[in-house]
């Protein structure tokens, strides 16, 4: 027995039980056999367990039974290192029998000091060594005196072939070494827990967009938690292979691989797949217009009312992803080819904004007109003896009254109608058709919001 209080047990093969499959209830110490012989004739005493039996102090040392059952400690008195000594104890089982006498011989031996372990080059003991996946560690055990064996625990394992003073590992696992010497009583260590490197968590604070055209970017601020003080950094692509303040200013677009390592290992963690753009050609945008039916957008083409649909038309190149249109008189949309009605007249710049899949954005505005209270529209000439075109009458839109007068080439009136529903002129007068030539018409009438309608004009009759 080495140095300080060791726990020993007492089995239940190791001592004869008084009972067939009974176990260890109560373990009691004496200096010598008499000192059991005296008890056992003490009736008051017999099958008892004293609790100052459990312990024994002789001059090698102390016995001290322990709360498991036949566990006891030795603490031995350095006096008698080199030394045996021999107590005697007995077992009582759980049946409340007694064993015969039996006795303890240990040897005190010394007890080293602590092995102190630590990885190969460090200059004290440590808890834990971190190493990269894939590599080893020398783990070494250094003590103040001559050691002749050693072994090797992992996990509280002994491992079968690690004898010496040195061990490599790479596997994770708790380590500690027992080192012996010359009077063969173990030196144990501290224990060391060898790990991976644990890596952060590689996550962007957004996508790494430039939509400045020739913009640099700095990446390291898309990185969430960046910190240059505790880790490396390295992105790979492209032809590219950057590190740390390689970073602050890239100009190439592409797919590139982010790693992350922490200062002082040589081992980057898995790639984490990046996609770097930066816009080389200003998005292209542009619309167009045209009234529902007709694609009339101008006053060249008949004018646009206040209540027509109309019609707008993305033109902007494919790689549009989302549209955004303001007409300019408080209503919004974001379909790519919306329809609109203004319901008033006035000049309204419309505007659409264009993001493509990165989120760059441009925008293009382009005025309409919304010109028209009404439209009016007069045939120069009708066949009365055809069943298409046979009557002159003027098509409208947004007219409250409007009167027809027709006159021949020399003034005379030959037709009035105020009626906004009558078929028009069918070319007779008191029911005789006239001769082929030029009539001439006046319009005179109000649009629907109280705008004055005039028009006056000639036309041809064709016979």
């Amino acid at each position: 027995m080495c140095g300080s209080a060791k726990s020993i047990y007492i089995t239940d093969e190791e001592v004869r039980l008084p009972n067939d499959n009974s176990s260890i209830r109560c373990l009691q110490f004496y200096a010598s056999l008499a000192d059991i012989k005296a008890e056992s004739e003490d009736i008051c005493t017999q099958a008892r367990c004293l609790e100052e039996n459990r312990v024994l102090i002789v001059p090698q040392g102390i016995f001290q039974a322990s709360d498991q059952a036949g566990g006891y400690t030795f603490l031995p008195n350095e006096a008698f290192i080199d030394q045996e000594v021999t107590v005697f104890y007995t077992i009582t089982d759980n049946y409340g029998k007694t064993s015969k006498p039996n006795s303890i011989t240990l040897l005190i031996k010394e007890s080293p000091d602590p092995i102190a372990l630590k990885a190969s080059g460090a200059t004290q003991a440590q808890n834990e060594v971190v190493i990269c996946e894939g590599e080893s560690v020398k783990l070494v055990g250094e003590g103040n005196e001559t050691y002749y064996r050693f072994e090797w625990k992992k996990d509280g394992v002994l491992l079968p072939d690690a004898t010496s003073q040195e061990l490599v590992v790479d596997a994770l696992g708790v380590y500690e070494v027992i080192g012996y010497n010359r009077k063969n009583c173990p030196a144990i260590s501290n224990k060391i827990a060898v790990k991976w490197v644990a890596y952060p968590e590689l996550k962007l604070t957004k996508p790494i967009v430039g939509c400045t055209i020739g913009q640099s970017l700095d990446i390291r601020s898309f990185i969430a938690g960046y910190d240059s003080q505790l880790y490396d950094y390295r992105m790979v692509g492209e032809g590219l292979d950057l590190e740390n303040e390689e970073l602050k200013e890239v100009n190439t677009s592409g797919q590139f691989e982010l790693q992350v390592k922490p200062k002082g290992f040589t081992c980057y963690s898995d790639p984490f797949p990046v996609e770097v753009y930066i816009q080389e050609k200003e998005l292209e945008v542009n619309f167009d217009f045209g009234v529902v039916g007709t694609g009339i957008k101008d006053d060249a083409g008949g004018g646009i009312f206040p209540d027509e649909q109309i019609q707008f038309t993305d033109l902007s190149e494919e790689r549009a992803v989302k549209w955004a249109w303001d007409f300019g008189d408080g209503v919004s949309s974001i379909e790519k080819d919306p329809i609109h009605i203004f319901g008033k007249k006035g000049e309204f710049e419309v505007v659409l904004v264009v993001t493509d899949k990165y989120g760059c954005k441009n925008s293009f505005t382009q005025k309409v007109s919304i010109t028209k209270s009404y439209r009016l529209m007069v045939p120069n000439a009708f066949t009365p003896l055809q069943a298409e075109n046979e009557t002159f009458v003027p098509k409208f839109k947004g007219i409250a009254s409007l009167e027809l007068s027709i006159f021949n080439q020399w003034g005379e009136l030959i037709y009035r109608s105020s009626d906004l529903k009558n078929g028009g002129w069918d070319g007779t007068v008191t029911g005789v058709l006239q001769e082929a030539g030029f009539y001439f018409y006046s319009l005179v009438g109000n649009a629907t919001d109280g705008e004055k309608v005039e028009s006056t004009g000639k036309f041809r009759l064709i016979r």
